[in-house]
């Protein structure tokens, strides 16, 4: 859904008065976006079987696994949902314990294929205090700890990579928490689940909690610490990258199409013209789809939201000859290349009388994803 609140005014600041100003605020739902199925069900390779899952009559739950299932086969089941098409969920929930053990969430796997669970994945945090790097669907969130990432698997909300992330690794041992705040770089050793839960509540303020295991620990001790975090964090379940992975550098932002001191002036003795309000407006409304498009598809920085100002120039025939970014908070080239694009699409009334006339138009772009899911269902 996306919703368009107009408020229209001149800026006198502008160098040319007849310049038109429009507000936008682009909210809009939407869900994490799901990666096509890499292969068909039928091409699925026989000798990677869940063996702990329930058998697989259709009219059985496929997401059911049996009391003896590991975190290693939850992620092995994860891997065959999405395989098939079948990550989707609106339980609205990570792990079901009650009648035996069910995968409810919502998948949404950061990279693929999805990497099998590591035995050990502890060992690399192992006396390294600090945050641990994470990437999951809205994009990376680099921690500290450089033997560390988490690769998340199931859907998170956008704004979690704004979220401090606090990691939870789980080994017959106890759980070793890892994070940026100063209560978690004092604790370096393992916790039972019940002081790792208290220690949890403890903390300032909300966090986003990924949290892995064990490949061979049982799921009930997973689901056991699950049900011992506090409703206040967002939780997402991960899988540990192999030891010395680096998350890729950003993407340096660059100057391509920014015009921060507006629009180039006109031709000397050009004629210009003015807008219709009205009209004006209801000619730029498709920006709303484009903008959701736009942020979608460059993904990165734009997921995260944020105002940017396009600045347009109509001329006589209704199109937009020249375009650029004057503002831009994300900072992401690909969604002002996108942004740019759409904005020359449009299809405006000529401007009367004849001649040119500018345009401006701040947008805020706020994703709001889907809701954040519990961490059990029970």
């Amino acid at each position: 859904m996306i919703d368009i609140l107009p408020g229209m005014h001149t800026r006198a600041l502008w160098r040319h008065s007849s310049i038109l100003t429009f507000t936008f605020l682009l909210s809009a739902c939407a869900s994490a976006p799901q990666p096509a199925p890499s292969a068909p069900a039928a091409a699925r390779v026989a000798s990677t079987p869940v063996p702990a899952a329930a058998s697989s009559s259709k009219d059985e739950d496929k997401r059911v696994l049996t009391d003896s299932a590991t975190f290693g086969d939850l992620v092995r089941l994860a891997q065959e949902l999405d395989s098939a098409g079948e990550a989707h969920s609106e339980a609205g929930c990570l792990l079901r314990g009650t009648n035996g053990l069910r995968l409810s969430a919502d998948l949404s796997l950061a990279a693929r294929p999805l990497p099998s669970a590591p035995e050990r994945p502890a060992e690399a945090v192992l006396e390294q205090p600090g945050s641990i790097s994470v990437m999951s669907t809205w994009g990376p969130v680099r921690g500290e700890v450089t033997d560390s990432v988490l690769l998340a698997f199931t859907t998170t909300r956008p704004d979690a990579v704004k979220l401090p992330a606090i990691a939870l690794f789980v080994t017959r041992g106890g759980v070793l928490v890892r994070g940026a705040a100063p209560e978690l770089r004092v604790q370096l050793s393992a916790l039972s689940p019940d002081a790792t839960g208290s220690l949890l509540a403890g903390l300032p303020g909300p966090g986003m909690l990924y949290v892995t295991a064990d490949r061979s620990l049982a799921l009930r001790n997973v689901h056991a610490l699950l049900r011992l975090i506090p409703n206040r964090y967002e939780v997402a379940l991960a899988v540990a990258l192999p030891k010395g992975t680096r998350l890729p550098e950003a993407a340096a932002d660059t100057r391509e199409g920014r015009c921060p001191e507006g629009l180039p002036e006109p031709a000397p003795g050009e004629a210009e013209g003015s807008l219709s309000e009205s009209a004006a407006r209801a000619a730029v409304s498709p920006l709303r789809e484009a903008a959701l498009s736009c942020a979608l598809s460059a993904g990165g920085r734009a997921l995260l939201g944020g105002r940017v100002t396009l600045a347009m120039r109509v001329g006589k025939e209704g199109r937009a000859r020249e375009a650029c970014v004057v503002e831009d908070a994300i900072g992401e080239p690909l969604l002002r290349r996108c942004l740019i694009s759409a904005a020359r699409d449009l299809s405006l009334p000529a401007p009367s009388p004849a001649g040119f006339a500018d345009l401006h138009l701040p947008l805020q772009i706020a994703l709001t994803g889907p809701a954040a899911q519990r961490a059990t269902c029970d």
